[in-house]
């Protein structure tokens, strides 16, 4: 007797519904299967007819043959369990066909039946609701992420036997989420403030550039200079995410198996920190399955790398093409997929090896050495750094100074509403197109909104010869303006914004 179910397989970011043909009927006893499978979805075989037969169902010694289409698609996971299932037990009479052609089904299975999340379960949800499906039966323990996939009936359930008694039943079951409490994942469970860091006014104001344009920025200096203060803080005060990029990030989440239980959506800004020894393909993505990346876990937040020269060279020139393009295609034998990567890449140095240049009273290292050491930065790449910050080791007035002499310090509240204005801002400039801030400005967008006056013009063009600048510096500072203008309110742009931005552009290794 002939079945036919509809899963799903993810690949890359997408999913893709997957055919699955049963086939089961006299013969030599056999299972075979067939369609462009990895390993995880050939051993279904025995975790299927485990499930099924600890459920009640007794079936019988046969000839079974599956297909999995379309076939030049790969399939991997263990989403496929499911639908292999119920295809067998309609191929055997024990439920109806004609309910199936409506409903996606994805899970993996347990030997007891039990029905078990899987990666990128939203992700087929979606892909169910663009395809037309009026339902998806999906385990239990991915619902949560599943919440905001409006448009598809969704069933969440526990067990196959659940399942097989829902689909023998007249009428499905209500959606699961008109009676749910939304839930949000929150990373920041503890907010640390800006008023904290005693001093490092100017780095401050850098921090708060950055945040507003999304600029990428790296703190130089001394070992405890608050380098690593400065990078964790800034999630704090970059604006809330809008509702589709809370839905973007958390689909790539559910992919990367990163999601947290219970979570139905991601409602704070990511902050990814990976270690020194972290690979190519584990920062870009890729690998035997492809997989996203730290690169795009940290989309719509920031990317920092901490003492940067101790990464290996060919991990950090990888980053030069997803920081202009703000995506990145992994190409690997067998597959090519792209992946988004719209970041915010902070990074902190030494000055040189010892830590303490130019302080000569405490620095020991030659100019070979101090040469060697920032050699491992690339030029192209430090290029890409639109703000270059030094970091002074805080004085001990700033440190133990009385609170009128630390009152000027900005807190982290007030941070945020200045870049929460700009971003505001830059929102309305960019309505309708594919840019979203100052930093991804276009050679056009420049033209049309930084326009100079007489005297900006003249400023330019004397950076411009005095700082040897190329192309790419010249925008860079344009767009650092034109952020600066923003958080003044400035609808024009000032020489003083130009003065500024070269400023924090022009510290040099």
């Amino acid at each position: 007797m002939y079945c036919e179910v509809f899963g799903a397989t993810v690949f890359g970011l997408s999913a893709y519904p997957v055919r699955v043909e049963v086939d089961a009927g006299p013969g030599l006893p056999c299972f075979e299967m067939s369609g462009y499978l990895n390993n995880e979805v050939r051993e279904a075989r025995e975790r299927v007819k485990i499930a099924i037969k600890n459920s009640g169902f007794k079936i019988n010694p046969q000839r079974i043959v599956i297909n999995y289409s379309p076939a030049d698609i790969r399939k991997h996971g263990t989403g496929l369990d499911l639908p292999t299932a119920i295809g067998l037990l309609g191929a055997n009479g024990f439920l109806s066909n004609e309910k199936f052609e409506d409903i996606m089904f994805i899970g993996e299975l347990g030997f007891d039946g039990s029905l078990r999340p899987v990666r990128g379960c939203m992700a087929c949800v979606f892909e169910a609701r663009k395809k037309n499906f009026k339902y998806a039966v999906i385990p239990e323990e991915n619902r949560d992420e599943c919440f905001y996939v409006k448009g598809i009936h969704i069933i969440s359930a526990k067990n196959l036997k659940e399942i097989t008694d829902l689909l023998d039943a007249d009428t499905f079951p209500e959606d699961y989420r008109k009676n749910y409490t939304e839930k949000c994942e929150n990373n920041h469970t503890h907010i640390a403030d800006f008023f904290d860091i005693k001093g490092q006014d100017s780095a401050k104001k850098a921090t708060l550039i950055a945040a507003a344009g999304m600029h990428n920025i790296i703190y130089i200096g001394s070992p405890g200079s608050g380098k690593s203060m400065f990078a964790k803080r800034i999630p704090y005060i970059l604006p809330p995410m809008s509702h589709e990029e809370k839905l973007e990030l958390t689909k790539i989440y559910s992919v990367a198996g990163k999601l947290k239980k219970d979570s139905v959506l991601i409602n704070s800004r990511p902050f990814r920190a990976p270690g020194q020894n972290i690979t190519e393909t584990a920062l870009l993505g890729g690998g035997h399955h492809p997989e996203p990346g730290e690169i795009t876990l940290a989309s719509k937040g920031v990317l920092f790398l901490d003492e940067m020269t101790q990464y290996k060279s060919a991990v950090l020139e990888a980053l030069r093409q997803p920081l202009e393009d703000k995506s990145i295609t992994v190409s690997r034998s067998g597959y090519s997929v792209t992946y988004p990567a719209d970041f915010m890449l902070v990074a902190a140095i030494n000055p040189c090896k010892c830590g303490f240049y130019p302080d000569r009273n405490r620095c020991s290292c030659s100019d070979l050495d101090i040469r060697r050491f920032f050699g491992k930065i690339s030029g192209p790449l430090y290029d890409r750094f639109d703000l270059r910050i030094q970091t002074e080791i805080v004085g001990f007035a700033d440190m133990f100074g009385t609170p009128s002499s630390v009152s000027s310090s900005m807190t982290t509240k007030e941070m945020r509403e200045k870049v929460c204005a700009s971003h505001d801002i830059q929102k309305k400039r960019f309505a309708g197109r594919k840019t979203s801030f100052n930093s991804e400005m276009t050679e056009q967008e420049i033209k049309e909104f930084c326009i100079l006056g007489p005297g900006e013009m003249s400023l330019m063009e004397s950076l411009y010869k005095k700082m040897s600048l190329t192309a790419r510096g010249c925008n860079k500072i344009l767009k650092l303006a034109r952020t600066i203008a923003d958080i003044d309110g400035e609808e024009k742009i000032r020489c003083s914004h130009i003065s500024m931005a070269a400023v924090y552009r022009n510290k040099a290794l």
